[in-house]
């Protein structure tokens, strides 16, 4: 049993290794593009704000940048505002 639990344990490890891995890469990029402005109101969610990044073409995958938030544990502090980003972020 005990052999079994640690081999499970590898796996889940090994899977949240390779998601990490997916988000990051879905996130990077130069940021030497274009300016663009953002405004996410009080009370937005991880959903929303991505549904809004990837709009305005800023992020090129909002399950990526909704999985970075949750393992990063910082999707409830998205705070309201008007945010400036240049293409590529």
């Amino acid at each position: 049993m005990r052999k079994l639990s640690l081999m499970n344990r590898k796996i889940r490890v090994q899977a949240f290794v390779l998601m990490l891995a997916v988000a990051c890469a879905a996130c990077t990029g130069e940021g030497n593009g274009a300016l663009v402005r953002v405004h996410l109101p009080r009370g937005t969610h991880t959903k929303h704000a991505a549904d809004t990044l990837a709009a305005k073409g800023l992020i090129q995958s909002k399950f990526a940048f909704r999985l970075l938030a949750k393992v990063t544990n910082n999707g409830a502090s998205i705070k309201p505002g008007t945010y400036q980003f240049h293409h590529g972020v």
